[in-house]
């Protein structure tokens, strides 16, 4: 089976109505789609880390200061502050 980001790549292809292996540019027409695959994975893994960070919030019998800090991580995630920080 082919790796996630070809798998994403083919089917953002196929969503826009193109054979996945009809030759362009010299490559097969999903190529041409794997930047948009490593937008979609990329998101999917932050969503990830948010429902883990939402769990740990939640969840008493994780100490109060790792909630706190899990708080303000995802707090600063929704705001766009995290990817400031983070440049």
């Amino acid at each position: 089976m082919p790796e996630p980001l070809e798998r994403v790549a083919r089917a953002l292809c196929r969503a826009d109505g193109h054979l996945e292996n009809t030759m362009f540019e010299s490559k097969p027409m999903w190529a041409s789609y794997v930047g948009e695959a490593e937008l979609v994975l990329r998101h999917l893994k932050a969503e990830v880390i948010v429902e883990a960070l939402a769990s740990v919030i939640d969840d008493s019998l994780v100490p109060e200061p790792l909630r706190k800090k899990a708080c303000k991580a995802l707090e600063e995630y929704r705001t766009g502050q995290f990817a400031k920080n983070a440049q």
